[in-house]
């Protein structure tokens, strides 16, 4: 993919988020308003969560803490199962953020078996996204993976393009950091064309946060690869975004990266800026983690300036830190830079010392078991993708080979119906025929004897009007009959 194939689209997503920053503010405020007069009901809890969005945004993770407890409590006091869901998940968000990965684990996998239970196949996603982003906080690339390809799963059976996306934004980020920045780069790709798609009800299918975190991502592939004007390039863009949303964690970031940037270019004084102003604002929102990778950067640049002293100072709270937190990729960046500013200094024992806590960190982190799982992982999800989709185009023609068996049987058993229906009528006209048939010959029967007995009628009427005839006297004999008696008298 081209580096700066989207930069193009970026000042109208500006555009857009300048036009929605006033907008979410005023919904803050109306959030604050309708938590205060509400009832203890479902809609106040639902309020509650939906205001630990904003507060996350703004990087107010005590505050965050807070809402999503006071929203737990109600929601156990009413028993209302989906705000205690959403409320433990902001209480795992607000460890998180704040460097407490392993009480955010506990939180996360509570908010995973009480995602399962509901049998909500988003919010299991969203929990096993969280638990990944948790294990790869811990440098736990294969259980971080393993996570990520289970929520991938069920948001590609979901069809729900925002959680597709930012998965495999989420994936890509474990394989930046094994430095697979080829198949990193493949997945910010993805997540990317589906951020910046257009959804069918004309509404872009990528959140604000999303985009954003994908170009700092692709920014990060092009500082990796020593590509400084377009990783600037990205940076610059996003601190954009991010100050237009008021995303403090966000523009900390953008600072830090600004900053990596210019220190590879050799400008030691803007960089000194940018991780100042990244170190300043991770320190207000309570940023363990952030302040941790700032005072490394400090570390470095004041190792750079020979200020070996001030060097160590924030080295050592980095170490504080991410001991405290347990963050591993955090311990071993900063092992190799307090062994590289003894070095400086001259003083190897210490910096041979660190050297090897770092050289073990470093192997434990990409030992060669954890590269293989995570590889078998990914090849696992293929295959079991590969297999799923063998699966579906199975069932596909079963289902088109029963279809077509159902309509094989209906036609055959509509051709009997019709057969049938043919037999009947014929069988009921034969029947007819044969009845009318016999009615006629029972019609001529009659009319044969009514005929015979009309003949022997007329035979019997012309006998006797034979014999009649016969013992009648003639005509002539009458006549002279008649005229002897007349002569007579």
């Amino acid at each position: 993919m081209e580096m700066t194939i989207l930069k193009k689209y970026i000042p109208f997503f500006l555009f857009l988020f300048s036009l929605s920053a006033f907008s979410q503010s005023k919904k803050t405020d109306s959030l604050r308003v309708l938590i205060k007069n509400s009832k203890e009901d479902t809609n106040k809890i639902n309020n509650l969560n939906l205001y630990c969005d904003y507060l996350i945004a703004a990087g107010k993770y005590d505050t965050v803490f807070q809402c999503a407890i006071t929203a737990k409590k109600l929601s156990e006091k009413i028993k209302y199962e989906k705000g205690i869901v959403s409320s433990v998940y902001y209480i795992g968000i607000s460890y998180k953020e704040k460097g407490d990965f392993h009480t955010a684990l506990d939180y996360f996998t509570q908010y995973l078996n009480l995602s399962l239970k509901l049998s909500d196949k988003i919010q299991i996603a969203a929990a096993y996204n969280s638990l990944g982003n948790v294990y790869r906080h811990l440098a736990n690339f294969p259980l971080a993976l393993k996570n990520y390809l289970n929520a991938l799963q069920l948001y590609e059976q979901t069809g729900k393009k925002r959680g597709i996306a930012n998965t495999y934004s989420n994936i890509g980020i474990v394989y930046w950091s094994q430095g697979d920045f080829t198949k990193a780069l493949d997945y910010y790709t993805k997540a990317l064309k589906i951020q910046t798609a257009v959804a069918p009800d004309g509404k872009q299918i990528g959140s604000k946060t999303g985009i954003s975190n994908t170009l700092s991502n692709i920014g990060n592939i092009c500082y990796e690869q020593k590509k400084y004007a377009e990783a600037l390039d990205y940076y610059l863009q996003v601190l954009q975004i991010k100050k237009e949303t008021d995303e403090k964690k966000g523009i900390a970031m953008a600072y830090n990266n600004i900053a990596n940037v210019y220190l590879e270019q050799h400008d030691t004084a803007k960089a000194l800026e940018g991780y100042t102003q990244s170190f300043k604002l991770r320190e207000e929102i309570g940023d363990k983690k952030g302040v941790a990778l700032s005072c490394d950067n400090l570390a470095k640049i004041y190792a750079s300036m020979k200020k070996f002293s001030r060097a160590l100072t924030y080295a050592n709270k980095c170490l504080k830190i991410s001991t405290e937190i347990d963050a591993l990729e955090l311990m071993k960046m900063i092992e190799e830079t307090i062994s590289s500013i003894y070095t400086d200094q001259r003083n190897y024992g210490p910096a041979l010392q660190h050297y090897k806590i770092f050289i073990s960190l470093r192997d434990s982190i990409f030992s060669e078991e954890n590269t293989k799982k995570t590889v078998q992982l990914q090849m696992q999800y293929e295959f079991d993708k590969k297999e799923a989709a063998t699966k579906l185009e199975q069932e596909k023609k079963e289902a088109v080979a029963v279809a077509e068996s159902k309509k094989q049987r209906l036609i055959i058993w509509s051709v009997c119906g019709i057969l049938l229906l043919v037999f009947a009528f014929a069988f009921f006209a034969y029947r007819s025929f044969l009845q009318k048939k016999k009615a006629n010959q029972e019609i001529t029967k009659q009319k044969h004897l009514i005929e015979e007995k009309q003949k022997e009628i007329l035979d019997s009427i012309h006998y006797a009007k034979r014999i009649q005839v016969a013992l009648m006297p003639s005509d002539k004999y009458v006549q002279r009959m008649l005229n002897s008696l007349n002569g007579r008298s």
